[in-house]
């Protein structure tokens, strides 16, 4: 079967509690080998969806990152993500994950 691809794109306001309401319910759900996540560096929803993910050692994920710098990697230890780099804004990345999925997950 061929791996799909989701990309996880929500609020850099996003707090923990919303977090844990919205997204660690779908994150449960999506769970599945045959399933790569995107998603960005971005504060609030894009990293505590990859803290999250590290947590449960959830390996099929790439991060989009701003710049040449790995500043997720920085703030969470352990990241066994691969990346893409060099964005010049926060809007690209959201476009190229868009671009780049088959199934997105907005909030």
């Amino acid at each position: 079967m061929d791996r799909r691809i989701c990309a996880i794109i929500g609020s850099s306001a996003m707090t923990a509690a919303e977090f844990n309401a919205a997204m660690q319910p779908i994150l449960q759900v999506i769970d599945d080998p045959n399933i790569s996540l995107i998603v960005s560096d971005e504060t609030g929803c894009a990293t505590l969806t990859l803290r999250y993910l590290a947590k449960r050692k959830y390996r099929n994920v790439t991060i989009y990152h701003l710049g040449e710098e790995e500043k997720v990697f920085k703030n969470i230890s352990g990241l066994p993500f691969k990346t893409r780099r060099g964005f010049t804004s926060y809007i690209e990345i959201n476009e190229a994950l868009r671009q780049n999925s088959e199934l997105q997950i907005q909030l």
